[in-house]
């Protein structure tokens, strides 16, 4: 599962770059095969959009396409609700982990998930918050992005 904060701490070109690099990474790992699941939720303080992406086409498709939605505060707790009730719906029986787009300002789950959980922030932020111990924080500059 991707999920991309969607409160107005992110920008289109960025969330693009991050969701076209993140793909690229996980599929030259071979984390993935040719046909996968990805489900990418947009979020401020509710979930926003939901998009599953099966393949290259479906991914080139949502980037020329996406449009951010939201810019409302931050609550991290619906996107792991959501998680789970995919879960629960047998939506995701092989989730992998969570990659969470985010200046990191929010309101976080208080209980750590049974999956592994990164939030991933660009590192030139004013304001670095620390996250739950539970999860990883990764930083990453404009440069990794590609811009």
């Amino acid at each position: 599962v991707i999920a991309i904060d969607t409160s107005g701490s992110t920008q289109g070109e960025i969330v693009q770059n991050f969701i076209a690099k993140t793909y690229d990474i996980l599929t030259t790992s071979d984390i993935f095969a040719k046909d996968m699941h990805v489900v990418i939720l947009q979020c401020d303080a509710k979930i926003q959009e939901e998009t599953v992406i099966h393949n290259t086409d479906e991914l080139q498709s949502y980037l020329r396409d996406c449009t951010i939605k939201g810019y409302g505060g931050t609550d991290f707790r619906p996107v792991f609700a959501r998680i789970e009730e995919l879960r629960n719906a047998g939506t995701l029986p092989d989730l992998r982990g969570l990659l969470y787009f985010t200046d990191g300002i929010g309101e976080y789950p208080k209980n750590m998930p049974s999956y592994k959980t990164a939030f991933v922030m660009l590192e030139n932020q004013k304001e670095m918050p620390e996250v739950p111990s539970w999860a990883i924080q990764m930083k990453v500059s404009m440069e990794e992005l590609g811009r």
